[in-house]
């Protein structure tokens, strides 16, 4: 080979490379959320059954709405003993356990700032794989928790990093299952606030729903196909 065709098969592969990679991290980090959300959702449903078995069902738990005392009954029969905590927030909103900054939808416009809302009555925690979680009653589901994969590191964007899970007819499941109100089909797509992301990427095991628009929870489950 002359130095010309080195020179010239060397500038195809970087230009291939230069293609091909990017999109190869997207994938991995992407495959990453995957399995983080998922053990999250685990580890929670396994934490949740045990307290059924050990206080009743949910709606016998005494939690009502949006209320501190709401909230430390999620923290105290579901978080306390299950999970490994590297700081506890508690209600402090100053407490540096969640990105103290505005979230955004998975629109791209911003939502609200949860390190300081005032409107809720959050418990924060951050644990000991850097995730941030807090948790919140509500007299529709009872229970609500949000969680940030990588805790105070971007992109802070529901869909992204930050998904939730919520209680129906009795069971914790991940935000967007049938019967909550942001289902996957109205809320986990372009131009949409990814409240109702969690269930697709339990249950279909990825994120294409950042790259097409046309998934449907009884059809299409990945862009490529």
């Amino acid at each position: 080979f002359t130095l010309a065709e080195v020179l010239v098969t060397l500038t195809i592969i970087g230009v291939v490379a230069s293609m091909t990679i990017p999109t190869l991290h997207q994938r991995n980090t992407e495959q990453a959320t995957v399995n983080k959300v998922k053990k999250f959702y685990t580890t929670m449903a396994q934490s949740f059954q045990k307290a059924v078995v050990e206080y009743g069902d949910v709606d016998t738990w005494g939690i009502a709405g949006n209320t501190q005392a709401d909230a430390l009954i999620i923290y105290d029969y579901l978080i306390k003993d299950n999970f490994k905590i590297m700081k506890n927030c508690g209600f402090d909103n100053n407490g540096g356990c969640v990105y103290n900054g505005n979230y955004k939808f998975l629109n791209g416009s911003e939502t609200g700032n949860y390190a300081k809302n005032t409107t809720w009555n959050y418990y924060k925690l951050i644990l000991n794989d850097g995730s941030s979680i807090w948790v919140r009653g509500d007299a529709t589901h009872l229970i609500n928790v949000f969680f940030d994969i990588n805790g105070l590191n971007g992109p802070n964007q529901w869909g992204k990093d930050l998904f939730v899970l919520v209680v129906i007819n009795g069971k914790l499941v991940p935000g967007g299952s049938f019967g909550y109100e942001n289902e996957f089909s109205k809320q986990c797509k372009k131009g949409t606030t990814g409240y109702g992301c969690a269930a697709w990427v339990v249950y279909k095991g990825n994120m294409d729903y950042l790259h097409c628009n046309d998934l449907e929870w009884n059809g299409k489950q990945k862009c490529s196909k």
